[in-house]
């Protein structure tokens, strides 16, 4: 819902293992600035080019790693990837953020630093934004967003066409101390009914047209779809190319809901 990212596809992460194929320079050449330089090329974009900017995408933007650098560590997902392979990212997504929010727990009951535990923090952002919109007073509807597709005027603004755009433009805090106080004490005291018992797909017309899996005429997803939200499953974690061994983490929809 947030990302639209694949979640209902076959996966098979132990396939990404592999030794990649191409040979990309990672470090010494300083930082991510260095790699664009070394891997950026005119006229027609061949595969090579194409994985290093995946594998760019990937490391520093989707599962932001912890080498907050180049890094080896999804080249084979990214060669997939710019082969046309369907990968189910959104899993990974999940896996990744699971992983990230296990390590930080395990840090917390120790009373230890959480240091860097790597992972994409800007997902769980999204997530508390868009649970959190009634208690911060926050209209989704109203939210606009940068329309990149205009050539003349790229700072002109649009509706927004997902919950993940809505969720990825509120602002910062504006509260008064006052209303900083009430908003932490909720943590405290629970949240009321009101607040929480919400639902993206409640309405009759949809808010937005994204994600295009929802049938608003019949109110129901996608069969793949919703076996995927209501099942318990296994998430992919850790499966990079790196040192460490491939883990998984436990997903149970129905214990997050609660």
């Amino acid at each position: 819902m947030l990302t639209g990212l694949d979640i209902s596809s076959p996966d098979t992460p132990f396939d990404y293992l592999i030794k990649p194929t191409h040979q990309l320079e990672m470090k010494g050449i300083g930082g991510w600035k260095g790699y664009i330089n070394r891997n950026l090329r005119t006229g027609t974009i061949l595969e090579r080019e194409h994985s290093a900017f995946l594998m760019m995408w990937l490391e520093k933007h989707l599962f932001c790693g912890r080498a907050v650098g180049p890094s080896s560590n999804t080249q084979a997902l990214a060669e997939a990837l710019s082969r046309g392979s369907v990968i189910p990212l959104g899993k990974h997504l999940l896996g990744s953020a699971y992983h990230m929010m296990h390590q930080i727990s395990v840090k917390l009951s120790k009373g230890e630093p959480i240091g860097n535990p790597c992972g994409p923090w800007w997902f769980i952002t999204l997530w508390l934004n868009l649970y959190m919109s009634k208690i911060s007073q926050q209209q989704i509807e109203t939210k606009t967003f940068p329309n990149f597709e205009s050539e003349e005027n790229p700072s002109v603004r649009r509706r927004c066409t997902s919950f993940g755009e809505a969720a990825s433009v509120f602002p910062g805090c504006q509260f008064t101390t006052t209303q900083t106080t009430e908003y932490f004490r909720y943590f405290y005291n629970g949240f009321s009914e009101e607040t929480t018992s919400w639902y993206p797909y409640q309405k009759t017309e949809p808010l937005f047209e994204l994600p295009f899996y929802y049938d608003s005429t019949s109110n129901s997803f996608d069969n793949d779809l919703m076996d995927a939200l209501i099942k318990p499953g296994i998430l992919p974690a850790n499966f990079f190319s790196g040192k460490d061994s491939p883990t998984y983490e436990f997903y149970n929809p129905s214990v997050a809901a609660r």
